[in-house]
């Protein structure tokens, strides 16, 4: 064997090692991959009578001069535009039980005309019969699609929640064009790194019931710090491999030169 097929063999380990390597140092930045499908029903707003989305309810002050139009145009995703005449509190939602686990809840939002001191759109996460909820930013002004979410945990047991968007809450209201589209719910494995994951019991266990956290509470890096250190053990494992079988390699071509001489 010659050194030249000895390198050879060297880059038949290397190669498929840095594939490896490549995979694992991307897993941990996709471990918000979702575990399972959408949790919500029609979460597309595709299906539905000639009025209104099946599994979505939606409130509003009376008197308000709000009108809710269920958008379904060829060759877009269906959507939920709210026209707010005046100053109002209105919502669309749909209530799920979830098992303790990290979920990500998202929808797609776009503003017309949604101006302060009033309240702006936001996606919402709430606990049954509380009154105590989680929300995104407020959403103003003039603007397209935006998808906003949340990363949540539950942890004790099976929560009854409300997930949803609304513009105004309690006496906070808000006025404009709102639009909704594309809800979704699902179990993940893990938040991005450096996105913060909301603690449901933390949150709902506040004597306020009206009570937001004005930061988020602790990030949960546990997942992502445990995959980073398997990535570097693995990596050390690789390096480990492939030095050995160039060692070896050298060894077999440096011994077939000598017999040739």
């Amino acid at each position: 064997m010659s050194r030249a097929k000895a390198r050879i063999g060297l880059g038949a380990y290397v190669f498929p090692s840095a594939m490896i390597l490549s995979v694992l140092l991307i897993a941990p930045r996709a471990a918000a991959a979702s575990a399972g499908g959408n949790l919500l029903v029609n979460g597309d707003l595709t299906a539905g009578d000639k009025v209104w989305p099946v599994a979505w309810t939606h409130y509003a002050l009376p008197g308000c001069g709000t009108t809710f139009n269920w958008r379904r145009t060829p060759g877009e995703p269906a959507a939920i535009e709210v026209i707010n005449d005046q100053p109002v509190e209105m919502g669309i939602e749909q209530q799920v039980t979830l098992d303790p686990g990290l979920y990500r809840v998202s929808a797609d939002i776009r503003t017309e005309n949604v101006m302060r001191p009033g309240a702006g759109a936001q996606l919402v996460v709430k606990l049954k019969d509380t009154g105590m909820k989680l929300d995104t930013a407020e959403l103003f002004g003039d603007r397209d699609w935006k998808t906003v979410d949340v990363y949540f945990r539950v942890r004790s047991r099976a929560r009854r929640v409300t997930l949803g968007v609304q513009l105004g809450y309690r006496h906070h209201l808000g006025s404009g064009t709102v639009a909704f589209r594309n809800f979704d719910l699902r179990q993940v494995d893990s938040a991005p790194i450096g996105r913060p994951v909301f603690e449901l019991e933390k949150i709902w266990g506040s004597p306020n019931p009206d009570a937001n956290p004005p930061e988020p509470l602790p990030i949960m890096l546990t997942a992502p710090l445990a995959s980073n250190w398997v990535v570097v053990l693995l990596f050390v494992l690789l390096f480990a491999l492939t030095f050995g079988s160039w060692r070896v390699l050298e060894k077999e071509s440096t011994g077939t030169i000598r017999k040739s001489g």
